[in-house]
């Protein structure tokens, strides 16, 4: 069920790139990724709207489904919020829904992270066909200086926890903070666990990187993306001696170190939301 619930999120974020797809300029021609290939269609702007109802479909019609098949299977669906993991009764058609709203959000929260991360990585003038791509799908928020882009992220999670922790504790999920200091700081420490979105992303450019090394999959504009996002995500380790004859081993230094930060930071965050309030 939890594959499941990550394929229906998947197909709910490539919706949503369709939808937003017909409100910006279509991507070059010659970008070929995934997201210029969801182009603008000829026409009336209206011709989005089926996208975004379908989704809105797919988020009730799953939230159906795992009302009738979570309890046969005892499942318990959980939101990862790295500090905490919340969960959600599945015969509860209301805390269900609920659970399908918000698993979307958080990929769709996901996604423009990665965004966001990549626009400030490689700057407003670059002509990539896939950064442009990329900055097509931000809109309005590729204008930001790229310090606002970063900051978007954990105080979109912030945000996130203050106006849904209220339907976490009526559903019981979780109890109530009691005051606003107890949930502006549980707010905080959601935030910071936001930033390991960064840090996925990250680790994933580097292991397609890492990848592209030693494997020639030809001049696709993704893998040329992938080549210049991976050289700046590296120049941190630019001066260390690691380089042995042919081999560069600054990929998988910088893999191992993401991994040891990812592992290491996740229980102290966790820690740090349970010894709340401070």
């Amino acid at each position: 069920m939890g594959a499941l619930n990550l394929i229906f999120n998947f197909v709910g974020l490539l919706l949503w790139i369709s939808w937003r797809s017909v409100k910006v300029e279509a991507a070059a021609s010659a970008t070929v990724s995934l997201l210029s290939t969801l182009k603008k269609a000829e026409g009336s702007q209206g011709r989005g709207w089926p996208g975004l109802l379908f989704l809105a479909g797919l988020l009730l019609v799953r939230a159906v489904f795992y009302r009738h098949i979570g309890g046969a299977l005892s499942w318990t669906p959980k939101l990862e919020l790295i500090a905490i993991a919340l969960p959600f009764r599945s015969d509860h058609f209301g805390r269900i829904f609920t659970f399908s709203l918000l698993s979307f959000l958080i990929w769709l929260g996901g996604f423009y992270a990665w965004m966001l991360f990549l626009s400030v990585l490689h700057g407003k003038h670059s002509d990539e066909p896939f950064h442009r791509a990329i900055k097509q799908q931000l809109g309005v928020l590729e204008r930001l200086p790229g310090v606002i882009k970063l900051m978007l992220v954990p105080m979109g999670a912030a945000l996130f926890w203050v106006v849904f922790s209220r339907v976490f504790v009526r559903f019981g999920i979780m109890p109530d903070p009691g005051n606003g200091a107890h949930l502006w700081q549980q707010a905080g420490v959601v935030a910071i666990g936001s930033c390991f979105f960064f840090a996925y992303l990250w680790l994933a450019v580097l292991i397609f990187y890492l990848v592209n090394s030693y494997v020639y999959f030809g001049n696709h504009p993704f893998w040329s993306y992938v080549s210049a996002s991976g050289r700046r995500l590296l120049w941190p380790l630019k001066w260390l001696p690691l380089q042995v004859g042919r081999v560069d081993l600054r990929p998988l230094a910088g893999i191992g170190i993401l991994i040891a930060l990812i592992r290491g930071s996740s229980p102290w965050i966790i820690r740090l939301y349970e010894r709340l309030p401070l």
